[in-house]
């Protein structure tokens, strides 16, 4: 079989493993009204997410190191999902995949990557030129003794990553799906990317950040999903969130949606953990940025961290909660504004 036809292979298995989870778009004739909203965000829903995410972190995947054969396969699922929510492609040659060299990668570096790319174009003239981008990485680290941190769990030597990332990797198709069924786009256009190479230095998003879509100077904001189906039910952490405008933003959800139980609070570690996702990659170069987090825990990097140990309701609530903050961001009068001292902090030297 050629490579080509593999390909094809690959993407045509990639879209049909995605066909049972893209629902029919609203009529276009129907107001973007509080009920149209509802309705699809009702559609992000915890069995979805487990069944999605089951594909993603299933042994046969291997850990979805970088490079390998299993995230490649992941993207294709990626970019399937983008397709079938009737999103743009925005990777290489009018494609959803936009592939890096790993450079730094001392054993092979002259292979690459991908990332999975893709556009909702807004629908305010005066504003779909700002772009805001909703992100994961959907990556981990592979299986015991393959080069990456994975420590095995007795004789199981897959480190699965269905919590990191495989919940915003998810995530991110599952939004993907709900703003592209909503009858009327946010003001703003939206982009979705999911990245490889993160657990192994940002790689994916660092590239993407130098090498972006549409103009980074007219993006407004990053919302990053990573690790969102563990530890608490009633609450996820915006780390970012005291560093920016955006943080009013999440407090406004907080209290307009309080039929969700969770909240969306401050990070409580500092900034700890900023600089370890793919929101910093945009954030160093003067972009207002979060991630939405559900906090550490032992079974990370661990072939303990497997489906049956992430929570689908918390994952589904978490992800309806970046839903309206995203939308929010999306629709709001004004972008959003760095506070000084925070960009002073992660982002010196940008004007």
């Amino acid at each position: 079989m050629t490579l080509l036809l593999r390909r094809g292979v690959l993407a045509a298995g990639a879209v049909a493993l995605m066909a049972g989870c893209a629902d029919s778009p609203a009529s276009p004739s129907v107001a973007d009204d509080a009920r149209a909203v509802a309705q699809v965000v009702d559609g992000i829903t915890a069995s979805e997410f487990t069944r999605m995410l089951g594909v993603i972190a299933a042994d046969s995947m291997r850990g979805r190191g970088t490079p390998s054969r299993e995230v490649e396969l992941t993207a294709l699922y990626v970019a399937a999902a983008f397709q079938s929510a009737g999103l743009t492609p925005a990777g290489d040659n009018g494609t959803f995949v936009q592939r890096f060299t790993l450079s730094a990668l001392a054993s092979n570096p002259t292979a690459t990557a991908p990332n999975v790319v893709a556009v909702l174009e807004g629908s305010d003239p005066a504003k779909r030129s700002e772009y805001l981008y909703v992100t994961a990485h959907l990556d981990h680290v592979g299986v015991t003794g393959g080069g990456q941190n994975c420590a095995a769990n007795g004789a199981d030597s897959i480190c699965n990553g269905a919590n990191d990332n495989g919940s915003g990797t998810v995530a991110v198709m599952q939004l993907a799906r709900a703003f592209g069924a909503l009858p009327v786009r946010p003001a703003r256009t939206l982009v979705f990317a999911a990245f490889s190479g993160e657990e192994r230095g940002l790689w994916g998003s660092a590239y993407l950040a130098a090498h972006p879509p549409k103009p980074l100077a007219q993006t407004v904001a990053v919302v990053n999903i990573d690790m969102i189906g563990r530890n608490a039910s009633d609450s996820v952490v915006i780390v970012g969130k005291t560093y920016s405008t955006i943080g009013a933003v999440t407090d406004q959800v907080t209290k307009a949606h309080p039929e969700l139980g969770m909240r969306l609070v401050n990070d409580p570690w500092n900034g700890t953990y900023f600089t370890r996702s793919d929101q910093y990659s945009f954030a160093k170069l003067g972009v207002p940025s979060v991630f939405f987090f559900n906090g550490p825990h032992t079974d990370v990097h661990t072939a303990r961290d497997d489906v049956p140990l992430v929570n689908g309701d918390i994952a589904a609530r978490s992800i309806k909660m970046v839903f309206h903050t995203v939308r929010e961001l999306a629709n709001a009068t004004s972008r959003p504004v760095w506070d000084a001292a925070s960009k002073a902090r992660w982002a010196p030297g940008v004007p």
